[in-house]
């Protein structure tokens, strides 16, 4: 039996992880969309994923309340100069409580779904990992000053390099296989080698990669706590 803190017989663990995993899902708002085209994109999202296993009338004035909120968070988000850590953090943390409290005030339904519930929340981490982390990355990097030196190679390439740096040292957390780490982190290395003595370059490697593996372990050591640990 897999250990883990969280009832997945409780039906509303597996509620809440439908709505986490919908929240990520939907990502950030188009500039061009409209509140009202935003809402009803979020709407069909957070529908599609919550009320396909828990289909409830007051379900559904709960994704419109859901898909408002978050759609004007987001607005007055987009009208902020400057994202940095703090309002990510705020901002975030703010959208879970609204989803923790959907999640309570639902109606009780009938059945758990706790394996659809697991699967959600690994695929949310997952998730989280790919579009949270490079935001929480690109937040730590964007305080430094002066500028970040110019990276060469082709473009996006840095970015979707930590992507899979995160993923690959989320499994190994989640199956507890913390050697690994290790290795990800030397491969890595291996590939920006001759730019280590360029101090400016050497530190902000260093940074951004701290910052990445950070997101990545934190979020895998909540996995073992809340799905279970995983064999590799």
């Amino acid at each position: 039996m897999i250990a883990s803190v969280v009832s997945w017989e409780d039906p509303r663990a597996s509620l809440l992880a439908l709505l986490v995993f919908a929240h990520l899902s939907a990502g950030g708002a188009p500039r061009s969309a409209s509140l009202a085209e935003r809402g009803l994109t979020l709407a069909s999202v957070y529908g599609a994923c919550a009320l396909v296993a828990f289909p409830s009338w007051r379900g559904v004035g709960l994704v419109v309340a859901l898909s408002t909120t978050r759609a004007a968070l987001e607005r007055i988000e987009a009208r902020q100069a400057k994202s940095g850590l703090a309002r990510i953090a705020i901002g975030q943390a703010l959208q879970l409580f609204v989803l923790i409290g959907a999640a309570h005030v639902w109606p009780t339904p009938s059945g758990s779904h706790p394996t659809l519930g697991r699967v959600a929340a690994v695929v949310a981490v997952v998730l989280f990992n790919a579009r949270g982390g490079s935001a929480i990355v690109g937040a730590t990097l964007a305080r430094l000053e002066p500028p970040l030196p110019p990276d060469e190679g082709p473009r996006g390439a840095g970015a979707t390099i930590g992507v899979l740096e995160r993923w690959m040292v989320l499994a190994l957390v989640w199956a507890n296989q913390w050697a690994g780490v290790g290795l990800v982190l030397t491969a890595k290395s291996v590939a920006r080698f001759k730019r280590m003595d360029e101090q400016a370059f050497a530190e902000v490697y260093l940074i951004g990669t701290m910052a990445s593996v950070l997101v990545a372990m934190v979020t895998g050591a909540m996995l073992r706590q809340i799905v279970g640990p995983v064999a590799l």
